[in-house]
């Protein structure tokens, strides 16, 4: 069932534009929940860096981070 009306992509039919949503793409609000996540546990991480700078400090957090912006990037991509 979807619960979310969010527009997502236009695609061309017929010379014509046309709108679809994410509901369209069958997007669940679990995927979107384990984007948010991803982003949350790389938030989280960049916080706590200057706390562990041992073992977890700013180049682990960086990294951390970029992936899973990537991640969220090529998820995102791919529902649309």
């Amino acid at each position: 069932i979807c619960r979310m009306m969010i527009p997502a992509v236009t695609t061309l039919n017929s010379n014509n534009w046309r709108s679809m949503t994410m509901c369209e793409a069958n997007v669940t609000k679990m995927e979107l929940d384990l984007i948010i996540n991803r982003l949350e546990d790389a938030i989280n991480v960049c916080y706590t860096a200057p706390e562990n700078p041992n073992e977890e400090g700013y180049p682990y957090a960086t990294g951390f981070a970029r992936s899973a912006m990537q991640g969220a990037v090529k998820d995102l991509r791919r529902l649309m």
